[in-house]
């Protein structure tokens, strides 16, 4: 007997009833229900793009996606491994860079920590993770696509997506410290004059 193309019924069948059991199937390998929300969330968006590639029925289309989840969630313990030591290689990097003991250049690097930091909150995790393997790991998009399991395309969706929070993080940075340049240039000048009157 030939297996049938999935149908959109099926899948959606497949989300309503078994949805919550798959994100407490994650959960006790990530132990985050946010990360396991959204792995799920995505294998269920993967099979909802390869339905027409995709046959079998029900239970095949289930334990497929145990298998998917499965994998993906030990994928993230992996990934999770590797985004700790990348940074600690960035961090480590820009130590030595700033060994010396000149008080501004500390300033900066505990602020670009900060930049860094803030955006690891606001861009997706996974979205980090790949921008942090491509910008300190060196690695290509095909090799990142592998890597996390997602198209070529996806990459560099993340990647722009994470450089332009940094971006915007960046120009709030050097706003704040062009303010207070300038603030601080201006309280000179005048306490000059006020010194010069006297």
């Amino acid at each position: 007997m030939v297996n049938q193309v999935l149908s959109k019924d099926v899948i959606v069948r497949l989300y309503m009833e078994n949805v919550e059991r798959f994100i407490l199937i994650a959960t006790r390998y990530l132990r985050s229900k946010e990360k396991a929300q959204d792995i799920v969330h995505e294998c269920f968006e993967y099979i909802m793009e390869k339905k027409d590639v995709l046959t079998g029925n029900y239970a095949e289309l289930k334990s497929y996606m145990y298998l998917m989840v499965r994998s993906r969630c030990l994928n993230e313990i992996r990934l999770d491994t590797a985004r700790k030591e990348n940074l600690k290689r960035l961090y480590s990097a820009d130590m030595e860079f700033l060994s010396d003991d000149n008080v501004s250049r500390k300033m900066v690097e505990c602020d670009f920590r900060k930049v860094m930091d803030m955006a690891n909150m606001k861009v997706p995790k996974r979205a980090f993770d790949i921008y942090v393997s491509s910008k300190i790991g060196g690695m290509s998009h095909k090799e990142l696509a592998k890597l996390y399991g997602v198209a070529q395309s996806r990459v560099a969706k993340d990647i722009s997506k994470t450089n332009k929070i940094i971006q915007a993080l960046l120009q709030s940075y050097l706003r704040l410290i062009t303010f207070l340049m300038v603030f601080y240039f201006f309280w000179l000048i005048i306490i000059r004059f006020a010194c010069i009157e006297i």
